[in-house]
């Protein structure tokens, strides 16, 4: 199940929340990898909170491999940044990481994936469709 949750397609959306949100009693740590060797996507983030109780908590953001924009917590947000603030980037995987150990710590991250060149298979069918129906009429 886990393998299939981590697979990207075109048009996913989803929302990631620390575990700590739902049981104060667990790590608010969270770690997934969002992974597709066939495809490129468009990755698209929106931080919503984020909370750092403790020393050495991060969250980390990554996209690659060829994505030269890989961005993390200390770029991503810093004391004016407003939240909401959406960053995209293009590569075959993902990664959103919240490493965080305070209970009082926690974060909510927004994603979204959109397949790239998608619409130039489809335009290649159309032309493909279009040729072979132009020879059939002749």
């Amino acid at each position: 199940m886990a393998q299939r949750w981590l697979k990207p397609y075109d048009g996913r959306k989803g929302t990631i929340f620390s575990p700590s949100i739902w049981d104060p009693k667990t790590s608010p740590s969270f770690s997934f990898q969002f992974e597709d060797d066939d495809h490129k996507f468009m990755f698209g983030v929106n931080v919503r909170d984020v909370r750092i109780a403790a020393a050495g908590e991060s969250l980390t953001i990554k996209t690659g491999p060829t994505a030269p924009s890989n961005f993390s917590y200390k770029e991503f947000v810093s004391a004016s940044t407003e939240f909401w603030t959406r960053r995209e980037s293009k590569g075959n995987f993902m990664q959103i990481a919240y490493d965080g150990y305070d209970r009082r710590s926690m974060a909510i991250v927004s994603f979204d994936m959109k397949l790239i060149n998608n619409g130039l298979i489809k335009l290649s069918l159309i032309s493909f469709n279009f040729i072979v129906a132009f020879e059939f009429l002749r």
